[in-house]
């Protein structure tokens, strides 16, 4: 019981627009995030001395870096397939180098 509304309640709420991340920093923090709630559903305590492994594998419950990854490739396959007129493509698509800046340190805007 508690294993389904975790994976179908909990962890959709915590993956809201996963799919627009950069995963780098956020993968510990969402695998720590994920193993404190299987901790406490199986009300172990680190001074039990019970690895995460083990832990991993009695709940059987999916990884959440997993699942970010699943989500970002859905993303992107509904993405390369937008028409290019579309409001979403025109946001998560653009080209970064249409401007140039000058060489050298920017000028002071104001003087005090």
């Amino acid at each position: 019981m508690k294993k389904d509304f975790l994976e179908s309640c909990v962890l959709p709420v915590i993956l809201c627009d996963a799919q627009t991340w950069a995963l780098g920093r956020r993968i510990k923090k969402l695998q720590s995030c994920q193993q404190k709630m299987e901790r406490r559903k199986l009300q172990v305590v680190r001074s039990d001395r019970v690895t995460n492994a083990e832990i991993r594998k009695t709940t059987n419950m999916k990884g959440i870096v997993a699942m970010a990854h699943s989500i970002k490739c859905k993303w992107g396959g509904h993405d390369a397939g937008m028409e290019q007129s579309r409001w979403a493509y025109a946001t998560s698509i653009w080209d970064v180098g249409l401007g140039k800046r000058r060489t050298g340190r920017p000028k002071t805007r104001s003087r005090q």
